[in-house]
């Protein structure tokens, strides 16, 4: 993957610029950077879900590129086991838009009903909430179903929004496992955090996102 003198605004205001970085496959990039230094906006911006205002992403042949200088093609995540990319923001189960009424297992099967959605529940350690609305999970259920939802259909680019938010040190446990099998599948991986645990345990590379745009 490779973004190039990637920038987004709202206005006038540069949320970040002149971004430039490589991650190759099984490799993990952190993002960090204080609150506000543009790191959610970047990772939308590389999943093709916010449209920069300069620079380009490539992922294997999927490009984001500010309509200034093309056309702007989005990935499509609601492609699910077909989509190249899984996307998870804290506490946000489904990115393809998740019923709240909906069970822990009936989320899972909703658009993939080929799924053994007993044994993803199992493996993220939420199968207490099989039968339980989504909407009424704690935040570290939300969390984990997030990305086990992401992981399960091996996407070859994996990003991760501050994913330790709600999780115990079980769930950070399970969650650095859940991370590991997708980078040794060959997965290209970029985290926003602010854990420096994570990162010590895990970074490839570091990219200072504040740093980069000034």
């Amino acid at each position: 993957m490779l973004v190039d003198s990637l920038g987004k605004r709202y206005g006038r205001r540069w949320v970040f610029r002149n971004v430039s970085f490589s991650a190759e496959p099984g490799k993990i990039v952190f993002l960090t950077g204080p609150n506000g230094a543009g790191k959610s906006t970047l990772l939308k911006c590389v999943a093709g879900l916010v449209v920069p205002s300069e620079g380009m992403v490539r992922h294997h042949d999927v490009f984001s590129v500010a309509r200034s200088q093309g056309r702007h093609q989005r990935v499509d995540v609601s492609q699910s086991t077909l989509s190249p990319l899984g996307f998870v923001q804290t506490g946000v189960i489904d990115g393809y838009g998740t019923l709240p009424w909906l069970t822990g297992r009936a989320t899972i099967l909703r658009d993939r009903p080929d799924w053994d959605a007993d044994e993803i529940l199992k493996a993220s350690g939420i199968w207490g909430g099989r039968d339980t609305a989504t909407g009424r999970f704690s935040l570290g259920m939300r969390e984990r179903l997030a990305v086990a939802l992401a992981t399960s259909q091996a996407p070859s680019l994996l990003i991760l929004d501050e994913p330790t938010t709600g999780l115990d040190r079980d769930g950070v446990d399970w969650l650095i496992d859940s991370i590991v099998k997708i980078r040794d599948s060959g997965a290209t991986i970029m985290i926003a955090s602010h854990s420096r645990g994570l990162i010590d345990q895990l970074a490839d590379k570091v990219i200072d996102v504040a740093g980069a745009s000034s």
